[in-house]
């Protein structure tokens, strides 16, 4: 090779290492062993999973209709809200655990159908009533998330366990009555009531999610999803007829043994506090990895 062609391609590399130095630089963060404190907030919606129904009354030999079933909501029907604060510890660039303090609310509902005919009169008789619960819970998942990257925005999965500790229970029943000779009427909402005597104090569950995060400086922003599956079902046979509210009387209602699963969108803000020893590098503290 000649010697002019010789220099202009040493200038070529001499151009281009610095210019991969920079453009790793730009894409990849050290967050080994950072400690993040957030807060988060967002909504839920959720599913429940019918495992016995039960019934104040009992049809009849002679009823047509048989065992009246409750009918649940749909999940996109039963919203709630949580919102709480975060801690996540980075074990390394890509592996954290966290902790979370939240104050979470499951809703669900369901709606009762009684009808009584006169065989003689040819009359009927119809009582709709639609039950609306929510339970709120003070929770606290822990965590183990997974980074996909360790860019700027990093995609990220994470699972764990989680506990709950009922803080309140509050039912509230909407009534139709209709007959043969009164046409439907305006729905009665009735008093709202807390019924904490019909469900169990303290909740276990798994918990499993993806999300995103975008680190700008010293703010990581994060948008995610969980979905919760309780391990230990809110309501068995040693709650369900606990009866302080008088909603067997009062509502002819006794509640079904179900399970919930749920399912959470959030939004949550976190930054990186100093730890013991000083020096730890910040989400915008750059390096070359190759």
């Amino acid at each position: 090779m000649k010697q002019n062609q010789i220099l202009p391609l040493v200038l070529l590399v001499i151009f281009l290492l610095p210019g991969k130095s920079i453009w790793s630089q730009k894409l990849k963060f050290d967050r080994k062993k950072q400690l993040i404190v957030g807060i988060k907030g967002g909504v839920n919606f959720t599913h429940t999973l019918l495992i016995k129904s039960h019934s104040v009354m009992s049809a009849t030999v002679n009823s047509s209709n048989g065992s009246a079933v409750k009918k649940y909501d749909p999940l996109i029907k039963n919203m709630g809200f949580n919102g709480g604060i975060f801690l996540l510890y980075r074990l390394t660039n890509r592996i954290s655990v966290g902790m979370e303090g939240l104050f979470f609310q499951y809703k669900y509902a369901y709606t009762n159908t009684y009808t009584w005919e006169d065989a003689d009169e040819g009359t009927s008789f119809i009582l709709e009533q639609k039950h609306t619960n929510r339970l709120h819970y003070f929770e606290i998942p822990v965590l183990l998330r997974y980074d996909l990257t360790i860019r700027k925005v990093t995609p990220f999965f994470q699972g764990g366990l989680y506990t709950g500790f009922l803080h309140s229970g509050i039912s509230q029943t909407q009534s139709i009555q209709t007959s043969g000779q009164v046409y439907p009427v305006t729905p009665i909402e009735n008093p709202s009531i807390q019924t904490n005597d019909r469900f169990a104090r303290i909740g276990l569950g798994v918990l499993g999610g993806a999300g995103i995060s975008f680190f700008a400086g010293r703010v990581m922003f994060s948008l995610g999803g969980n979905v919760r599956y309780s391990l230990i079902q809110p309501m068995g046979n040693l709650y369900r007829y606990n009866d302080d509210a008088s909603f067997s009387s009062a509502y002819l209602d006794v509640a079904d043994h179900i399970n919930l699963l749920n399912m959470e969108l959030y939004f949550s803000i976190g930054v990186p506090i100093g730890l013991s020893g000083g020096g730890q590098p910040k989400f915008g503290t750059n390096y070359c990895t190759y």
